[in-house]
């Protein structure tokens, strides 16, 4: 009994040590007496290319004017006279 108690308030003990330990600190402000030069790097610079708009063949659109040739087409099934 008495051993159950002491490992208990041991126990608490380290609980209550590492919650104290967790408590997030501020960060020390950086220092600004002297101005920051920056450093220039060393690495080539980065060369521009074309970007690669591939889609996969089944997800392709065939071309705008089959799309448009079924458009034309829908409207003369609805009785439209003119082709747009």
């Amino acid at each position: 009994m008495e051993r159950e108690r002491l490992q208990k308030m041991a126990e608490e003990e380290e609980i209550r040590r590492l919650r104290k330990e967790l408590v997030p600190k501020a960060q020390p402000m950086p220092y600004f007496d002297r101005p920051f030069i920056p450093r220039r790097s060393a690495k080539n610079p980065t060369m521009p290319r074309e970007p690669k708009f591939h889609l996969p063949q089944h997800k392709k659109i065939k071309s705008c004017e089959s799309l448009n040739n079924m458009y034309i087409h829908s409207k003369n099934d609805l009785g439209c006279s003119n082709g747009l």
